[in-house]
């Protein structure tokens, strides 16, 4: 109705004038429309679209592929499908413990009155079985509850299944992450976390009853405790070379920026052949693009200013190797904290790489990001007499803020330790670990030689490899150092 326009300018502005006035009429009329109840036939059809999306979901096959999927995520190899249990015990192979997964109830519900009221509820039950006498370990229910919306919402195209799916998906995280993982929250450090996460609440469990339950899958027992220790090789990888950082913006890409913001916010008015809606909004978008505008040169740098300072930070960023210094940390904190033989891996170098400078510093840093030679990570660390491995992985190194002209940027990395047995790979323990430091300008960054900068990255190896090594003790990953230690006494 708003873009009614005609093909003469004087006709335009009454004509906009009218249907400007008239639009919130239609509009209320078809808000009260909406409200009408369905005539008989589309509420057959609609039930039937409902009860065949149900049928569909209702498959415990659905929930068993969302368990594996989230299992396969979380902690790979520790869930497998157990098609056929009594055969698989009868061969010799049958595993300790058989997790038991159902959907026991799939309902969309009516709330209230209002026909806005409907939601999807589902309930599931997970139990753990010891397979040596089928003793019941554990039974744990869990529920989804989705939002609220109408019922012929729920029976359009794909939406009841899409929501079911989310809300399995949903539920299969839970269970793994309270039966199966071995992964710890993310444990926070830096000034730029308030404060630390508070620790987890793990929901009581109770003794089961003898229900059946239709999906069945095994779990593959992990010890965190290592009987015979050996050698415990540290090796890093990585998904950054170096630290990534955001670049703020120079005057002139502000104010670029400034009205391309401005036209995309009132994109569709300024241009209506409606005067009507054009007229109101260029009043409008008049002072808001003279602010913008005002703000990108005020806050805005100079190239000059931003290529200085860009060159200070790439060459401080280019200088260091987050996962290789990470690793190197942890040996040195680790070392003596531990019973156990510490030893940090070096990549093998291929014939004549003893000249290759890049190489040799990757060497002596312990990275097995790049092996070659055919090597693999488990058989290289058996080489070296690692029968278990740390790994340290980071994910991401940013210097990096919220959007805008010359925001404050924070440096952010996000890493994991892995403990990992180097026969089979088979992941024993993670830790996931994350550093924020405060916020600084760019510019305050780079200034002098990027001092605060290159402060700051030895700042952060120290805290996240102190976080890992006293993750790893305190959770008896590794053995603590048994040695005793000498008691001074100071003489009177």
């Amino acid at each position: 109705m708003l873009a009614t326009s005609t093909s003469e300018p004087i006709l335009d502005l009454p004509l906009g004038v009218g249907t400007l006035i008239a639009a919130p009429v239609f509009a209320v009329k078809g808000a009260i429309d909406a409200k009408k109840h369905l005539t008989p036939e589309k509420l057959t059809r609609c039930e039937t679209n409902l009860l065949t999306a149900m049928s569909k979901m209702a498959v415990q096959q659905r929930f068993h592929d969302c368990l594996m999927s989230a299992a396969s995520e979380q902690c790979k190899g520790r869930l497998v499908p157990l098609e056929e249990p009594r055969d698989t015990v009868a061969s010799g192979a049958a595993p300790e413990t058989v997790l038991e997964a159902r959907v026991e109830e799939l309902r969309l519900e009516r709330l209230g009155s209002s026909d806005t009221s409907y939601r999807l509820r589902i309930k599931v039950r997970t139990r753990l079985v010891r397979t040596a006498d089928g003793a019941v370990l554990y039974d744990q229910p869990a529920e989804y509850c989705s939002g609220t919306c109408l019922f012929s919402d729920w029976t359009l195209r794909d939406a009841f299944q899409n929501v079911a799916e989310t809300g399995y998906r949903q539920l299969a995280e839970q269970c793994v992450s309270r039966f199966l993982t071995t992964t710890d929250r993310p444990v926070l450090a830096g000034a730029g976390y308030q404060k630390a996460p508070a620790p987890s609440q793990h929901t009581a469990v109770r003794l089961a009853g003898s229900e059946p339950h239709s999906s069945r899958l095994s779990i593959r027992p992990v010890s965190y405790r290592i009987p015979d220790p050996g050698i415990l090789g540290i090796f890093s990888t990585g998904n950054v070379a170096h630290v990534v950082m955001q670049r703020p913006l120079t005057r002139d890409q502000a104010t670029s920026e400034a009205l391309d913001d401005v036209t995309q916010m009132f994109e569709g008015f300024i241009d209506n052949p409606n005067m009507g809606v054009a007229l109101p909004a260029i009043a409008v978008a008049i002072p808001i693009s003279l602010s913008k505008q005002g703000a990108a040169l005020v806050r805005g740098l100079s190239p000059r200013t931003l290529r200085d300072a860009e060159a200070k930070l790439s060459a401080a960023a280019n200088e260091t190797r987050p996962h290789e210094e990470l690793a190197v940390q942890v040996v040195q904190q680790l070392a003596p904290q531990t019973s156990q033989r510490v030893m940090l891996v070096r990549q093998p170098l291929p014939p004549g790489a003893e000249e290759d400078a890049a190489l040799m510093q990757c060497a002596a840093r312990g990275t097995l990001a790049g092996l070659t030679g055919g090597h693999t990570a488990s058989g290289y660390l058996l080489s070296q007499g690692a029968n278990t491995a740390v790994e340290i992985h980071v994910e991401e190194a940013r210097l990096v803020g919220k959007e805008g002209i010359n925001p404050r940027l924070a440096l952010c990395v996000e890493a994991r330790a892995t403990v990992l047995r180097s026969r089979d790979g088979q992941q024993l323990y993670s830790c996931p670990v994350q550093y924020r430091s405060q916020g600084r300008h760019f510019t305050e960054w780079a200034a002098d030689d990027a001092r605060l900068f290159r402060e700051e990255l030895q700042k952060c190896y120290h805290d996240l490899s102190t976080i890992m090594v006293k993750q790893l003790v305190n959770r008896g990953v590794v053995p603590p150092d048994d040695q005793p230690r000498p008691v001074l006494a100071q003489r009177q």
